[in-house]
């Protein structure tokens, strides 16, 4: 017998008729689209930073469409799914790509926390004004169109800390120094999210996949870094089992001894949980419930289909490189970070390097002079011969002239003082008349 293919379109009627019918209401820039041409419908959330100290949670929702679907550019994209028990409401989410393949339209679609690359607006600010943080935050969030703010870490801030600035870099920094991530709640307001605390729960059953990997904690010992002055604290005692590390622009010791107060005998539990039946949407920073523990998820996937179900997880804490090396081999790690400027010194591929300025911040609008090794004692420093030899011995001849012994042959060296700076350098081989 002749084996036939399947009709393209009779193919997404069988995929789909099954799935969806009447019960799942999904809107396109305010057009609702057929259920029984969608597929694959799944939310996810994760931390950007790959931890809940920092960052944010961030929401993507992704399906596929098989029919004519031409939505415009960053339309809104909303989903009601009401079925028995389990409601499922999502809004606020806008298109962020668009592929197609034949008759079939894949779809993603982000949370409002796409729109944080906005620069900051400091028009209305004075050069010493003191800032709060909730003004800011609030201005930022409104310019991004989030409808308001929750939970702002209190903070002074000044004109520096949002000049030249995007939304994201202010929320990152102040996340970091209050040890937290910002999520955009089902009202589509921005809100930050201390560690330790949960946005929404979910319950898992007993019969419910699920695995518990490694544990750290209860938390003891808490180490920051100012990633501006390079100032380090440590609070509390403990190795890396118990230590949580943070680097920030704007940490300082008092801010990280409050953090330490707060985050002290948490614990960070590494889990995974399959197929977790819901009967809401979480969001945010969500938990999972098992037995009398909830676990914080760092990331999560919402599958709609014939069964509405996530799958949870918080990665294996050995993921982190902290966690295999020792505190002072971390902390020699961190110190000489490549790209960061340490006064007048930088790390790069090429190796240690010299800035010639220190008027800009962007190493990248700065030139890099480097050391190259050569015979003997010489070496180059910016196409200029160096050796060094030491020589035999220097003479002082007046506040401003010293003789220098060199290799059997005296120079004189002469220089004029403007205040700190020296200025007017002669360096000449000395002659008989100057003896």
């Amino acid at each position: 017998m002749m084996k036939r293919s399947i009709p393209p379109s009779l193919r997404c009627a069988v995929l789909t008729a099954a799935v969806f019918s009447g019960d799942v209401s999904l809107y396109a820039g305010g057009v609702r689209l057929d259920p029984a041409k969608l597929s694959d419908i799944r939310i996810s959330y994760a931390s950007d930073s790959g931890t809940l100290f920092s960052g944010f949670t961030e929401g993507e929702m992704s399906f596929s469409y098989y029919g004519e679907l031409s939505p415009p550019p960053d339309a809104e994209i909303s989903l009601t799914v009401s079925r028995g028990a389990a409601y499922i409401s999502v809004t606020g989410f806008r298109i962020s790509s668009i592929r197609r393949s034949g008759r079939r339209v894949s779809i993603k679609a982000r949370d409002r926390m796409r729109m944080l690359e906005k620069p900051l607006d400091t028009s209305g600010y004075e050069e010493d004004q003191r800032i709060p943080s909730a003004q800011a935050v609030e201005a930022a969030a409104r310019a991004c169109g989030f409808s308001g703010t929750a939970n702002v870490p209190s903070v002074s801030l000044c004109l520096s800390d949002l000049r030249g600035r995007t939304a994201r870099q202010l929320l990152r920094d102040l996340s970091a120094a209050f040890c937290g991530v910002w999520v955009c709640t089902s009202g589509n307001v921005l809100a930050f999210m201390p560690f330790g605390t949960i946005s929404s729960s979910v319950s898992c059953p007993a019969d419910i996949p699920f695995y518990i990997h490694s544990t750290k904690g209860p938390i003891t010992r808490l180490e920051v870094e100012n990633t501006e002055t390079h100032a380090q604290y440590i609070h509390g005692t403990g190795d890396y089992t118990s230590s949580v590390r943070m680097r920030g622009r704007m940490i300082t010791r008092d801010l990280s001894a409050s953090v330490m107060s707060r985050i002290a005998q948490k614990y960070i539990r590494a889990f995974s949980a399959y197929s977790v039946p819901l009967t809401a949407m979480p969001f945010g920073v969500s938990g999972i419930i098992r037995g009398n523990t909830e676990y914080a998820a760092l990331r999560y996937t919402v599958h709609i289909g014939s069964r509405i179900y996530a799958d949870m997880e918080y990665p294996d804490i050995c993921e982190n490189e902290f966690d295999h090396i020792t505190k002072e081999e971390y902390a020699l790690r961190e110190r000489m970070d490549q790209g960061t400027a340490y006064g007048a010194a930088v790390v790069t591929e090429k190796g240690l390097g010299i800035l010639s300025s220190t008027q800009t911040e962007d190493i990248r609008d700065r030139d890099v002079y480097f050391f190259e090794a050569a015979k003997g004692a010489v070496a180059r420093f910016g196409g200029a011969v160096m050796d060094g030899r030491m020589p035999a011995s220097i003479t002082d001849l007046g506040d401003n002239t010293k003789r220098i012994a060199y290799d059997g042959v005296s120079y004189i060296l002469s220089y004029s003082r403007d205040g700190s700076q020296i200025t007017d350098i002669s360096f000449e081989e000395e002659s008989e008349g100057d003896a």
